[in-house]
């Protein structure tokens, strides 16, 4: 296996076989329009109607139109660039996903804006979750320059507040073949997550949130890490310093976003933005599953991986509250004294432990108080929900 990068589609294909789409379907409607009328004036009758037809088949499309190009505005240059191999199973899943959700988004009749909704401010605030981690992941992988650009980070779609863009990130080194799986999985996470911001800001349109300053340093990460007593006081912690060590980083802030998409989705009621969220949130707890089972192997060479995460699942569940909302990661002994891995971040019933968007932000504020800023956003977020739980 070679160490380069596969990269994703060209964003313009994207654009390209969505604008075909288009065309195509408006076509379609315009030749049934003309059949209709054919039928209904009876054999014999010439094609002098279909001009008028062609008029009230192409304002009917009009709308179309229009939706098809918001939905080029969607994926615009900037995207991950195009590479030689193909997509992976999850990655290919989720292009098939986006283009569906586009799609249907364009062919209703009810429209997708979430505009003045009760789903605007859920999905700010996933938007800003997405900021924090695709900048994460897609820097440890690709490098310089690969953090969200200034056009994806505006409040609204053109010309909003600007956002912040995301510093000290660094690139991670996968050295060794064994390494290269870890990176190849990562990637993949990371792309996805790419593209799921993407969406959440076609969502949104002119309610998109600008990015707000994230602290990415090293120290962010030890601060956490020290809070929880899973390094010591006088330790440091870097997400960047190793391959194992970026998971860990990876695990800190998916399994948060994780918990905190399956708690928003309870609450959406826009069709389409349910849907969009629901496979989202799946998504996002098969990629916690995936960094904890990747963490979980190299523990057999590293048991400290486990402790450190039990502590930190330990600190994460106290400081949100009284409610169990997080899990660690060491095996449990089962009533049949069996001992059973706990990859999945799920209750006793098997369903996936969940945090209010007020207590995701005690963990990322890293504090128990009510606060507005802290942690890994020292200046707080903007949109309807800007304060953690007083716990």
């Amino acid at each position: 296996m070679s160490g380069s990068i596969e990269r994703l589609p060209d964003p313009r294909t994207c654009r390209i076989i969505i604008v075909r789409f288009g065309l195509v379907q408006q076509k379609k409607q315009s030749d049934k329009h003309r059949r209709s009328a054919r039928m209904m004036s009876g054999p014999g009758v010439k094609d002098i109607g279909d001009s008028q037809q062609d008029r009230r088949a192409s304002q009917r499309g009009r709308g179309f139109v229009q939706e098809r190009m918001i939905a080029k505005a969607m994926i615009d240059e900037g995207a991950p660039a195009v590479g030689d191999g193909g997509l992976s199973g999850r990655r290919a899943a989720l292009g098939a996903l986006l283009g569906g959700a586009m799609l249907a988004g364009l062919a209703a009749k009810a429209r997708a804006d979430v505009s003045s909704s009760v789903d605007t401010v859920p999905l700010q605030f996933a938007l800003h979750l997405q900021y924090l981690v695709t900048n994460y992941l897609q820097f440890v992988i690709y490098g310089d320059n690969r953090q969200l650009p200034a056009q994806y980070i505006r409040a609204g779609e053109i010309y909003g507040d600007a956002g912040v863009i995301a510093a000290n990130l660094q690139q991670v080194k996968f050295p060794n073949q064994a390494d290269r799986v870890l990176q190849n999985c990562i990637q993949e996470i990371a792309d996805e997550h790419w593209y799921q911001t993407l969406t959440i800001r076609g969502m949104l349109r002119g309610d998109s949130v600008a990015q707000s300053e994230i602290d990415y340093r090293p120290s962010a990460f030890t601060a956490m890490l020290q809070l929880a007593g899973a390094i010591g006081p006088d330790e440091q912690f870097s997400p960047y310093a190793s391959p194992t060590n970026c998971l860990i980083g990876a695990e800190m802030l998916l399994s948060v976003q994780a918990s905190a998409y399956a708690s928003i989705l309870a609450d959406m009621t826009n069709p389409i933005a349910m849907a969009m969220m629901s496979s989202m949130a799946a998504t996002l707890a098969s990629s916690v599953t995936s960094v904890r089972s990747m963490l979980y192997d190299l523990s057999a060479q590293t048991p400290a991986i486990l402790t450190m995460l039990d502590k930190l699942a330990a600190w994460r569940d106290a400081i949100d509250g009284t409610a169990i909302t997080d899990r660690g990661l060491s095996p449990a002994m089962q009533a049949d004294g069996q001992i059973a891995t706990r990859l999945t971040v799920t209750d006793a019933n098997g369903l996936y432990l969940t945090r209010t968007p007020q207590q995701v932000l005690n963990v990322l504020f890293m504090t128990s108080s009510a606060a507005t800023a802290g942690g890994f956003f020292p200046k707080g977020i903007s949109g309807g929900i800007v304060r953690s739980a007083a716990n």
